[in-house]
């Protein structure tokens, strides 16, 4: 739609395609925040739509339709948009991610297909006329983006697809002005049908790939519900997906306790301490863990658990530090922390058998994570208030000397992070 749209604009300037364009482009950004590079592309691919007025009457609608979504990112600390550009890497060169990326790209795009776009783009490029130049030139600065995000963090298989359109675009455009390469491209087509149609049988008929490519099925969450005592409610941890399926599966609430080793969700943000907070939960809890309750589900599996009275949902909270200092070394500190908490009912601490405990976390590069107790007489944050606390902590040999973030954490059962992160360095 977005293609079809910009194609209409360009070839007449009136206010009706210009306003196509911008609900178009509203719609590729609710889609995917990959879309923005799309848009971008356009404009940098086609600069003389920045000398046209139905270009910004385009935008101004596409940016009053995508506005609540931005005012609710606004209202949510810009939780998405944190988690793709500081959460989900640290920045630091792996070659396997590019590796990874570059594999991704033939797998997903069709490797025959791709191998055909780079002899377009090479050895027959004077083939490329009017508009397929821009389909190319799309295409690749598609996949020379993500290549360059490549070189900071891991790609998602699925984040190349868009690159699909200009690729099919232009391979169609190619096939009718040079019927002689449509031979090659049915073949190529049939056999790529031929090897879909069978890896989805597998798929379909395959217990075992299905588990592979889909993770626990319907009988894994029902055994689970099975096992809960009836006056407990589900928690999961560190899995959107297993609180989401258990949810799907059996139509009952079931919560993600999201730690400092994984990411805030829409647990995090959504208003779960309605139906969680003070309730008496079944806590899965890690693999590996030593010391806790074990399961057999009717399904033949096993889950470690603990079982948790009167849950306390924390995640809103927020910490600001507003003295942090940004150079450390071995010895005592004190900092002043602001907290924030939301919710219409307190938070407790060193309360019940897992009791919540502040500590502060530094995180390097390499994600490795070293914690420090602090010393504090907080005993409570009182529910819809603010408060500004002193925190005193000691950094000793333990943390070796590095460049970190560091942020103020809830532990419960696991640590769990809250408020923002503060660049420091300990020397």
């Amino acid at each position: 739609i977005y293609i079809v749209a910009l194609k209409k604009l360009l070839n007449k300037q009136n206010i009706l395609n210009a306003l196509f364009w911008g609900v178009a482009a509203a719609m590729l950004l609710y889609s995917k925040y990959h879309g923005g590079i799309i848009i971008f592309l356009s404009v940098l691919l086609l600069p003389k739509l920045l000398k046209q007025w139905t270009t910004y009457v385009a935008g101004f609608f596409a940016l009053l339709l995508i506005s609540p979504h931005l005012y609710w990112q606004y209202s949510h600390d810009f939780v998405s948009f944190n988690y793709h550009l500081f959460q989900r890497t640290t920045g630091a060169f792996r070659l396997d991610h590019v590796t990874g990326y570059i594999g991704s790209v033939f797998g997903i795009l069709n490797p025959a297909f791709v191998i055909i776009i780079i002899l377009f783009s090479t050895k027959y490029k004077l083939l490329i006329t009017g508009l397929n130049k821009f389909y190319v030139r799309f295409f690749w600065g598609f996949i020379f983006f993500f290549l360059l995000y490549s070189f900071r963090g891991r790609i998602e298989a699925q984040w190349v697809i868009a690159a699909f359109i200009p690729m099919i675009l232009l391979l169609h455009s190619l096939i009718v002005e040079h019927e002689k390469y449509l031979k090659s491209s049915k073949i190529i087509l049939w056999v790529s049908i031929t090897l879909l149609l069978i890896v989805r049988f597998v798929i379909v008929f395959s217990s075992d790939v299905q588990s592979i490519a889909f993770g626990n099925n319907e009988s894994y969450y029902n055994s689970i519900e099975k096992a809960i005592p009836d006056d407990r409610e589900m928690v999961f941890f560190n899995s959107f997906q297993n609180a989401s399926k258990y949810k799907y599966y059996n139509n009952k609430n079931a919560f993600s306790y999201n730690t400092v080793w994984y990411r805030k969700n829409q647990y995090d943000v959504d208003p779960y301490e309605k139906e969680f907070n003070g309730k008496d939960v079944f806590f899965r809890v890690w693999w590996g863990d030593k010391n806790v309750d074990i399961v057999k589900l009717n399904s033949g599996q096993t889950i470690k658990y603990v079982l948790i009275d009167d849950y306390v949902v924390f995640t809103k909270v927020d910490a600001k530090v507003i003295d942090m200092p940004v150079k450390l070394t071995n010895g005592k500190y004190s900092i002043n922390v602001e907290f924030t908490n939301p919710y219409n009912y307190d938070i407790e601490f060193g309360k019940g058998k897992y009791p919540l405990k502040l500590r502060g976390m530094f995180m390097n590069d390499k994600e490795e994570k070293f914690f420090v107790d602090f010393k504090s007489d907080i005993k409570v944050l009182k529910g819809g208030e603010t408060n500004n606390e002193n925190l005193t902590f000691e950094i000793g040999d333990k943390i070796p000397k590095d460049n970190y973030k560091f942020q103020i954490v809830i532990r419960y059962y696991y640590e769990q992070y809250i408020g923002s992160n503060y660049k420091v360095e300990i020397d």
